[in-house]
C-alpha cells in the first residue's frame, strides 16, 4: 500500500538508484515483498515484459533498485505481498504501483550522435553524416531538418523540425533530396538516436538537441539563367562554326554546354526545351572565364549549305541545368555553309546575244559570271582574261560589276560582268580566264578556265582520201555498179563546225556544178578539233567521163578550206579473147575489175625456178664429169701428154690381163740379172702403178697413194681427189714403193709424146696363203 518510487543518479560513474517505497500489508506475519518493474505500465505480473528486480522481507518497507549503466527512459514498479504459504496475487493495482519513473542514467553524458555534418553536394542532394553515439548498441538515427537552430524545448516533431528520415547504427549517412526550385542559406540538419537504454520495451530517443546539429547549410536547385548568344558565325574556309555569349554573372562556377538542331524547334512556340526532340549535344562542358564574353568554335563538316540552330546551355556550380531555350536568347540560327560558290561563264558578243561559238576573232565581247548561290556582303568576284602569250587582256584581278542579284531566286546566285575586247595583233590561242569568288562564310572557289575559247587565226586543213588524189588527170576510176565513196578528213586548232561536199558533173563536156552541201555523215574527234567525213554515191548518178568532187571544211570562226579531186566514170566488158573493152578507155586500172597479174624474173616463184634450174644444172655436170673420169684410165693423171699409149691397156690391167703374156715370168725360165739392174727394174715399174703381179683371174689390189705431194702434177686437187675415192672404192693390191721415172718430151713432132712399147712385167711369186 502507497508504493512509490525516487530515482538517484551517481555522476561519476554513470549508474543511478531508484528506490522503491511502501508500507507493510496489516494482518500479515512473516510475510515478504516483491518488486517487479516494467517500461511501459502493467496490470499482471504474469506480463513477459514484467521483470522481477528484488524481494525483500517483513517491516524493511523499501528497495534500492541498482539501474543498469546507461540506463534511459521511463520505468513503472510494482510492489506484490507474498505470505508465509507463498500465496500471492499476481494482479496489480494503482495501489501496489507507481506511476512513471523518469531515469536518467546520463545526467552528466550526451545521449546524441557526435560529429554531426551536413554539406550540398549539388544535383539536389545534401549529405549528412554522424559518428554513432557511444555506450549502446541497437540503436537508431533519425534525421530532422529545420529552418533555424533550435533547443530541446522548441523540439516539436513536424512542426518547428521535419523528420527526413531513418537509418540503422553503423550506417552514418543520409543523402537529404532538396526540393526543385531552392536557394536558401537557412538549413539546419538533426540527428537523434532512439535506443532501449536497459529497458526490456519501449525505446527511447533524447530530443535535448545538444550536439547533433549541423548548419547553416546552402542549397541551391534553382535553374541558371540562359546566356544570352551574341552572334553566330561560320567559316566555311577554316570547317567552323564560332559561337560568342556573355558570360552570366550572376552565377559563379557554372559551365557551359553546346547544342544544335537542323529543323525548326520554334514552329509551335517560341519557348523549346533539351528534352524535345530534334537537340542533340554537341560538346561540353565549357568552364566559364574572366572576361564578359565567351567563345567556342564548333567543327562544320564540308560541302553542307544548311539552316542550323545553336543553343548555349547553362549549369550552375551545384549542378542545376536550366533545359528551357528561347529563341534568339540562347539559341541563333545560322546557315552552316561550307560549300563554295559554283562558276559559271558565259560569252556575249557586242551584239549581247551568246557568243556560241568557242572562235574569237577580233571584236568587243562581254564575260558573264553566274555564282550558284549568294554571296552575302562577301567582296564583289574578281577576274582575270589574258592571250595565249600571257599578255593581259583585262587588268589583273580586274572588279566586275553585279548586273543581277537573284535574291528572289533561292535556287541562284547573283550575276557578274566584264567587257573586253580582242584585238587583230592579239595572239592566236587558247584564252587564259581566271575567276575568284568569295562567300560570306569565307567558302573560296577559283575557276581557271583555258580550253574553253580560243582567238582563231588558223583555217582548217582538209584531206581528201577517196577518190584518190591522182596526177592523173582521170584520177581514181570506177565502174557502172560500183559506188564512189567519198572519204575525207578536217582538222582545225580550235573546231570544226561543219564538212559541205560538192560535185561537178562533166569536165569533158557540159559542166554542171552543184552547190555546197552539208553532210551528216561526220565521225568527230579530239572535241571536234577533228572531223571524219564518209559517203557513198552509187556510179550509175554518173555519166561516163571524168567528173570532179569538193570536200570544204568550216571551222568555229568561219574561217574555210576547201579540195577537190578528179575521177572517171566508165563503162567495160569482157571480150572472149580475155582483153577488155572500155568505152571511155581501153584498160581500167580501178577497182572494180580483177587485174591479172603477172609475176617477173625477180619475184619469188621464178627465183625458186632459177633456183632448182641452176641445181639441176650442177648435177647434170657432176654427173658428166663422173661419167668422163669412169672413162679415163686410172694412170692418165700419172702421165704426161705423151704417155698416150698407156691408155689403151689400162682395162686390160683392171680386168687382170695384159696384151702381151710373160710365159717366161709365168714359167720361171727367165733369165736372172744383176741385182742392181733388177732393182733398178723394179724402180722402173714403179711408175706403171701395175695392180697385178701375174696373169691370173684372181682380184687385185692397187696400192695405196703416197701422202707426200708430187712435185711435178699436172692435174688439179679436185679430179684427184675424185680419182682417189674411185680408187677406193676397187679393189687394191699391194706393191713395193717404186721410183717416179722422168718422162722426155721430143722436140722434133712438136710437142707430141713419143709412142713408146708397154715394158715386159717381170712374174713376182707370192708367197703361199699356207
Amino acid at each position: 500500500v502507497g508504493v512509490s518510487a525516487n530515482f538517484q543518479s551517481d555522476v561519476n560513474n554513470g549508474t543511478a538508484v531508484t528506490w522503491i517505497y511502501w508500507e507493510d500489508a496489516l494482518g500479515e506475519v512473516s510475510e515478504s515483498y516483491q518488486i517487479y518493474m516494467s517500461g511501459n505500465s502493467f496490470s499482471t505480473i504474469e506480463d513477459p515484459n514484467v521483470t522481477l528486480v528484488g524481494t525483500v522481507t517483513e517491516d524493511v518497507e523499501a528497495f534500492a533498485y541498482t539501474l543498469p549503466t546507461g540506463r534511459f527512459g521511463s520505468a513503472h514498479y510494482c510492489v506484490v505481498t507474498v505470505d508465509s504459504f507463498g500465496v500471492y496475487n499476481a494482479g496489480t493495482t494503482s495501489n501496489s504501483c507507481t506511476g512513471a519513473v523518469y531515469e536518467d542514467a546520463f545526467s552528466s553524458w550526451i545521449k546524441e550522435p557526435t560529429l554531426v555534418e551536413a554539406a550540398y553536394l549539388g544535383q539536389s542532394t545534401t549529405q549528412v553524416t554522424w559518428v554513432d553515439q557511444l555506450g549502446i548498441t541497437g540503436e537508431r538515427y533519425h534525421i530532422w531538418h529545420a529552418n533555424d537552430r533550435l533547443n530541446g524545448a522548441e523540439f516539436i516533431e513536424n512542426q518547428t523540425i521535419t523528420w527526413l528520415g531513418t537509418v540503422d547504427e553503423g550506417v552514418g549517412v543520409f543523402n537529404v533530396t532538396v526540393p526543385t526550385g531552392m536557394d536558401r542559406d537557412d538549413s539546419f540538419y538533426y540527428v537523434t538516436s532512439e535506443a532501449l537504454y536497459g529497458h526490456l520495451t519501449g525505446p527511447a530517443m533524447y530530443t535535448g538537441l545538444v550536439q547533433n546539429v549541423a548548419g547553416p547549410v546552402y542549397e541551391d536547385t534553382k535553374s541558371p539563367r540562359s546566356p544570352d548568344i551574341t552572334t553566330v558565325e561560320v567559316f566555311g574556309d577554316e570547317l567552323l562554326a564560332r559561337i560568342t555569349w556573355i558570360n552570366e554573372d550572376t552565377e559563379f562556377g557554372e559551365r557551359y554546354y553546346i547544342y544544335r538542331h537542323f529543323g525548326d524547334p520554334f514552329a509551335e512556340s517560341v519557348v523549346s526545351n533539351l528534352t524535345d526532340e530534334g537537340w542533340e549535344y554537341m560538346f561540353g562542358p565549357i568552364e566559364e572565364g574572366n572576361g564578359l564574353t565567351l567563345v567556342s568554335d564548333v567543327a562544320v563538316e564540308p560541302g553542307l549549305d544548311r539552316e542550323v540552330y545553336y543553343a548555349v546551355i547553362t549549369e550552375d556550380a551545384y549542378g542545376n541545368v536550366n533545359p528551357t531555350i528561347f529563341e534568339g536568347d540562347n539559341t541563333k540560327r545560322v546557315l552552316e555553309d561550307t560549300l563554295a560558290p559554283d562558276i559559271e561563264l558565259t560569252m556575249l558578243d557586242a551584239t549581247g546575244a551568246p557568243h556560241n561559238s568557242p572562235s574569237l576573232v577580233s571584236g568587243d565581247y562581254s564575260m558573264l559570271v553566274s555564282l550558284s548561290q549568294d554571296i552575302g556582303d562577301a567582296p564583289v568576284p574578281t577576274i582575270t582574261i589574258s592571250s595565249a602569250d600571257g599578255t593581259a587582256i583585262t587588268s589583273e584581278n580586274a572588279i566586275m560589276s553585279m548586273i543581277q542579284d537573284n535574291l528572289n531566286n533561292p535556287d541562284k546566285g547573283p550575276v557578274f560582268s566584264i567587257d573586253f575586247a580582242i584585238q587583230s595583233t592579239t595572239a592566236p590561242g587558247a584564252l587564259g580566264i581566271v575567276v575568284d569568288v568569295q562567300d560570306a562564310s569565307a567558302n573560296t572557289n577559283q575557276l581557271q578556265s583555258v580550253d574553253q575559247w580560243f582567238v582563231d587565226a588558223q583555217s582548217p586543213q582538209v584531206t581528201v582520201f577517196s577518190p584518190s588524189s591522182s596526177t592523173d588527170e582521170e584520177g581514181s576510176k570506177y565502174l557502172y555498179g560500183n559506188e564512189v565513196t567519198v572519204t575525207a578528213s578536217a582538222t582545225d586548232d580550235v573546231r570544226i563546225d561543219r564538212m559541205q561536199y560538192k560535185i561537178t558533173y562533166n569536165l569533158d563536156g557540159e559542166t554542171l556544178s552543184l552547190p555546197w552541201t552539208d553532210t551528216e555523215d561526220i565521225t568527230w574527234m579530239d572535241d571536234n578539233k577533228t572531223a571524219v567525213m564518209s559517203m557513198s554515191i552509187p556510179s550509175g548518178n554518173f555519166a561516163i567521163g571524168r567528173h570532179q568532187v569538193g570536200v570544204q571544211a568550216v571551222d568555229a570562226a568561219g574561217n574555210v578550206r576547201s579540195k577537190t579531186v578528179v575521177f572517171t566514170i566508165d563503162y567495160c566488158n569482157h571480150k572472149a579473147d580475155g582483153t577488155t573493152q572500155c568505152v571511155y578507155e581501153n584498160e581500167v586500172a580501178g577497182i572494180p575489175d580483177p587485174v591479172e597479174v603477172f609475176p617477173g624474173a625477180t619475184d619469188p616463184p621464178y627465183v625458186i625456178i632459177w633456183g632448182l634450174a641452176g641445181l639441176l644444172l650442177l648435177t647434170m655436170v657432176a654427173a658428166f664429169m663422173v661419167v668422163i673420169t669412169s672413162m679415163r684410165s686410172p694412170k692418165a693423171k700419172k702421165k704426161g701428154d705423151g704417155d698416150e699409149d698407156a691408155d689403151d691397156d689400162w682395162m686390160s690391167e683392171f680386168i687382170g690381163t695384159s696384151q702381151d703374156l710373160d710365159m717366161a715370168a709365168i714359167t720361171g725360165t727367165e733369165a736372172k740379172k744383176e741385182p742392181e739392174a733388177e732393182r733398178k727394174s723394179l724402180d722402173d715399174d714403179d711408175d706403171e702403178d701395175d695392180p697385178f703381179a701375174v696373169n691370173k683371174p684372181t682380184q687385185k689390189r692397187r696400192r695405196r697413194k703416197s701422202s707426200q705431194p708430187e712435185e711435178d702434177e699436172d692435174d688439179d686437187d679436185e679430179e684427184d681427189g675424185f680419182m682417189e675415192a674411185l680408187e677406193e672404192a676397187k679393189p687394191k693390191k699391194r706393191s713395193p714403193p717404186r721410183k717416179r721415172r722422168t718422162v722426155s718430151k721430143s722436140s722434133d713432132d712438136g710437142g707430141a709424146s713419143k709412142r713408146r712399147t708397154p715394158p715386159k712385167r717381170r712374174a713376182v711369186k707370192r708367197k703361199s696363203e699356207d
